[in-house]
């Protein structure tokens, strides 16, 4: 419904506004009339500010205030390149839980993914065994790393009555972490049951479910240590505010620490996809001889690149990945990996849902449940003489 404020050819908004408030009030109680009315509705586009301005004849920086005012109140979202997105404003509030639970839906519970990889099918499995405990149905629906469409999403499943959501929450730039953590906390405090898995919005009080991301890291940076390769780069996506995904760097760090040794910051290569050339000269420059790769498919698109560049795997540089993909175990030379189990990932998010007292009632401090890793070792560290049995993963270490 959201776009330009001019839809066949007349204005939504009113032709005049009050004269005793700031402009900068004024257009943003306009736009909270039309927000509550639902002339926008949750995961909706505002005009942008150049329509604005046009509209209420002022000036960038009095919309930007008056935008600034309805973000402050959790109205809206601005999304850096996207515009202004409008918020869930939760209906349910002061809802009687006994009349909620009379509405349609009272036995479903939502999955909100952000992606529908293997992995996320495995928590999904998860939730789905759990669920089947309480006679509880298993509504699934990918924002497919869309956060309006999660904002969407969320709405549709606060509307149906639902028991309650697991939520895998999509990635955000920094600039958007805060924000997007007041927002799912708006909706726990409107009522919604939540529970986010494998990753969470620091800050949020929502109850979190996660594999031990540090400690599978450490893990795997150990065990390079431990076969001699010293010059061990770490290699990411950019996503590197995403709570997972900061874990395995700082697991990544300590155990270099433990070690007694230093961890170099630009062995720290975090711009890995866009451009496979400039990945290359950065290992020409480094010299690795072992590489942890914070997921499967970095390590064995890693391991194309270095393969195709002359070096050999394990010889020259070991490699150590994240997640145990099916296809980790069936390269050429069979990747070493932690192990993530996304199945008891999904049983214990879905029992912190629908046990009888939800999780992080009452408390201050927010619910953070890590389920254990294991590290599989295979022929990409220490070469055809590999071992597929899981290490126990018993070490003493620091984790801050």
């Amino acid at each position: 419904m959201a776009g330009s404020p001019h839809q066949g050819g007349e204005s939504r908004f009113p032709s005049s506004l009050a004269a005793d408030q700031p402009l900068y009030l004024r257009i943003s109680n306009t736009l909270r009339r039309q927000i509550a009315s639902g002339d926008f509705r949750p995961g909706d586009l505002l005009p942008s500010e150049a329509q604005l301005m046009a509209e209420f004849r002022v000036s960038r920086h009095t919309v930007r205030a008056a935008l600034a005012h309805l973000e402050r109140d959790g109205l809206i979202t601005r999304v850096k390149g996207r515009g202004s997105v409008v918020n869930f404003v939760p209906p349910l509030a002061n809802e009687p839980q006994s009349a909620r639970a009379a509405r349609k839906g009272s036995d479903t519970i939502a999955f909100c993914a952000a992606e529908e990889d293997p992995f996320t099918m495995s928590i999904l499995w998860g939730i789905e065994l759990e669920a089947s405990r309480y006679h509880v149905s298993v509504l699934f629906a990918s924002s497919r790393g869309d956060m309006t469409k999660q904002q969407e999403l969320l709405a549709s499943f606060a509307e149906s009555g639902l028991l309650g959501v697991i939520v895998m929450p999509v990635d955000v730039p920094p600039a958007l972490m805060r924000e997007s953590a007041l927002s799912l906390d708006r909706w726990a405090d409107a009522g919604l049951r939540l529970v986010s898995v494998d990753r969470y919005y620091p800050g949020s009080r929502v109850p979190t479910v996660t594999s031990d991301n540090f400690d599978g890291a450490y893990q795997a940076v150990s065990h390079l240590l431990q076969i001699g390769r010293q010059r061990i780069i770490a290699v990411s996506l950019d996503n590197t505010n995403t709570s997972s995904v900061a874990a395995r760097l700082e697991g990544y760090r300590w155990a270099f620490k433990d070690a007694g040794l230093l961890a170099n910051p630009e062995w720290e290569y975090t711009r890995f996809a866009r451009d496979d050339n400039d990945f290359l000269a950065f290992v020409d420059r480094i010299r690795p001889d072992g590489l942890f790769a914070l997921n499967d498919n970095i390590a064995m698109r890693c391991m194309q690149l270095l393969r195709a560049a002359g070096r050999t795997i394990p010889d020259d540089v070991a490699v150590v990945g994240f997640d145990d993909v099916p296809a980790a175990a069936l390269l050429d030379v069979p990747l070493t990996t932690v192990r993530q189990d996304g199945q008891q990932m999904g049983v214990e998010a879905a029992r912190l849902l629908l046990e009888e007292n939800p999780a992080g009632s009452g408390q201050t401090t927010p619910v953070r449940v890590k389920i254990p890793v294991q590290l599989i070792v295979r022929a990409s560290t220490v070469g055809a003489a590999a071992t597929a049995e899981p290490t126990s993963g018993q070490h003493t270490s620091l984790k801050g």
